[in-house]
């Protein structure tokens, strides 16, 4: 039988077909979870994202992250911590990759959705894997000492706080909009690959051509806190503009 056939029968019989065990499917649910900032100086936050919509924003009363996710799996967490109060996390969702092969679990997720909310005051290096979905980043209200984004095969959309930070961006398949405050100084090193970099008229070229280069602001050499940028964009595209 054909991958087309089976996938056409009924679900256990695909299950079948695949040679995979027929067993009651896995559920879908929601899970919650927190960390307190008590004792937390600094954080280095990585958020692995899946196939759902995202949102990440400002904590608005106290800890350090807090979040819903939708999995059929275990959500993982597991910060460590130094003696002067340094936090590395990393969040995610364990799951059985066998049952992305079960098609009872396919389809039905679109009303789901992602949200994951982060110190404003804590001092944060942040990485966000978007998978595959669309990702929305409110970062305005952070308090960012690095950022590191991958958009993977999905969007992803960052508004950014001003600060002297580096940001580096692999937009990988996907998308990525970086919204910059007004006013800020910035600097944009990029290399286009087979995608591409729009940044908007507050930059200008200052070396290289179409594929690789950097752009500037007028008063970035000058300023005493700026954000320099560095894009790899893969096949996607890349876009940095005002709010």
């Amino acid at each position: 039988m054909c991958i087309r056939d089976r996938l056409s029968s009924s679900p256990d019989d695909t299950l079948r077909g695949l040679g995979l065990p027929v067993a009651a499917a896995p559920e879908l649910r929601q899970e919650t979870f927190a960390l307190d900032d008590e004792g937390v100086t600094s954080a280095e936050i990585a958020l692995h994202l899946g196939n759902f919509p995202t949102t990440v924003g400002p904590l608005g009363n106290g800890g350090l992250i807090a979040g819903t996710v939708w999995t059929r799996g275990a959500v993982q967490m597991e910060p460590e911590r130094d003696a002067e109060g340094h936090i590395e996390l990393e969040v995610g969702v364990r799951e059985n990759p066998g049952d992305w092969f079960d098609p009872r679990t396919w389809g039905g997720d679109e009303n789901r959705q992602w949200g994951i909310d982060l110190s404003p005051t804590v001092p944060l290096e942040l990485h966000i894997d978007a998978g595959n979905g669309a990702t929305t980043a409110a970062l305005d209200e952070l308090t960012l000492t690095a950022l590191t984004l991958d958009s993977g095969n999905g969007a992803l959309e960052a508004t950014l706080p001003a600060g002297d930070y580096n940001v580096r961006v692999d937009s990988g398949n996907g998308s990525v909009v970086l919204r910059l405050p007004e006013g800020v100084e910035a600097r944009v090193e990029y290399d286009s690959g087979n995608g591409s970099v729009n940044v908007d008229d507050r930059f200008q070229r200052v070396s290289g051509d179409r594929d690789e280069g950097v752009y500037e602001t007028a008063g970035y050499d000058a300023a005493a806190d700026a954000i320099a940028i560095r894009v790899d964009s893969g096949n996607g595209s890349v876009t940095i503009t005002a709010p």
